[in-house]
């Protein structure tokens, strides 16, 4: 085992997930626990998360089981890094071969029994682990415990330990990740390989239009089959996702912060940036609407969740014209 302490020194200086002031950086809460692994890469390397991580806003329909819903369009962010999964040998503990990766200064993306590990919110005593949905960053280790990066928001503050250089940087004992990796283990190395380069926005808003008035399932087709099959509901809660619903919110955020910060001073970008601030406010009142469920009789849930989303259609159609205007003025030019 390699003993003594070791912290990959590209984490040791930069704050994660904070702002310049000090606070929970909002942005960085914008997109998923994987995304933001890679953000802790791409911030070291200053590039802008919200040029890498603006996406096509259109949502996704999805059913399986009793759940159904809408959710973000998966978009190819992996291919910037070199992704390799790390195998347990019988000679090596999974705690060594962490620790040997990263003193080849390769830092793990680590996903286990989340449930299992005192410091997280998701902590219960005593109990096996079922809660895997999670991923974190581990950067470096000393004899007792392996350092890790992950939002400040999924930790419990009584219980959790920050490094004294670097309050970004988590301490988690060993002996409870030896415990969660035996019952669920998924690691692997992350290196940025990619010449990221943001494709410019004519490119994100064609695509982006395109799907949205042709996709099958994606976009304003989407939508409508959200709505058909809602009406259908007979149980008494409607499964779905409240996460996926939150990552369509911020897709739409992430574009709103994008076209904010390259084209904000630009007059003729005016009525393109107010529309889009309009549309993400509408998926935000569908999200916290969702959110509250429980608390509303189902008839009236999907009553008012139909109306939500005919208004989000009408405000995504007012979107895609204007975006459609400028792009054709665009091609004019």
């Amino acid at each position: 085992m390699c003993k003594g302490k070791y912290v990959i020194e590209e984490f040791t200086e930069k704050k994660y997930h904070y702002n310049e002031e000090g606070e929970i950086d909002e942005v960085v809460n914008l997109i998923d626990c994987w995304d933001q692994i890679l953000y802790v890469i791409l911030f070291n390397r200053d590039i802008d998360i919200v040029d890498f991580f603006c996406g096509d806003i259109n949502p996704e329909f999805y059913e399986y089981e009793e759940q159904f819903g809408l959710r973000r369009l998966e978009e190819n962010v992996n291919r910037y890094f070199a992704i390799n999964k790390i195998e347990k040998t019988k000679k090596s503990s999974y705690i060594d071969i962490i620790q040997k990766n990263l003193k080849n200064g390769l830092p793990v993306a680590m996903i286990t029994m989340f449930d299992m590990l005192p410091n997280y919110d998701w902590y219960e005593e005593g109990i096996i682990g079922n809660h895997n949905g999670h991923s974190n960053m581990i950067v470096g280790y000393d004899e007792v415990a392996l350092y890790v990066i992950d939002s400040p928001m999924v930790f419990v503050q009584e219980r959790d330990k920050e490094w004294e250089r670097n309050k970004s940087i988590h301490l988690i004992e060993k002996k409870y990740v030896e415990k969660a990796l035996e019952v669920y283990c998924d690691l692997k190395t992350i290196q940025y390989i990619g010449n990221f380069i943001d494709e410019g926005f004519t490119e994100k808003l064609k695509r982006m239009e395109y799907n949205y008035w042709n996709g099958c399932n994606v976009g304003r087709k989407a939508i409508e089959r959200y709505i058909e099959k809602i009406k259908k509901v007979s149980q008494e809660v409607i499964y779905t996702n409240l996460y996926e619903m939150h990552l369509v919110y911020a897709r739409h955020q992430l574009l709103y912060l994008y076209l904010q910060k390259h084209f904000g001073k630009i007059e003729k970008w005016k009525d393109v940036i107010d529309s889009i601030q309009q549309c993400s406010e509408q998926w935000f009142v569908l999200k916290m609407l969702i959110q509250r469920q429980g608390t509303i009789v189902v008839s009236e849930f999907v009553e008012r969740t139909v109306l939500q989303l005919k208004r989000i259609m009408s405000y995504e159609d007012k979107f895609f014209n204007i975006v459609s205007d400028l792009l054709n003025d665009k091609l004019a030019e």
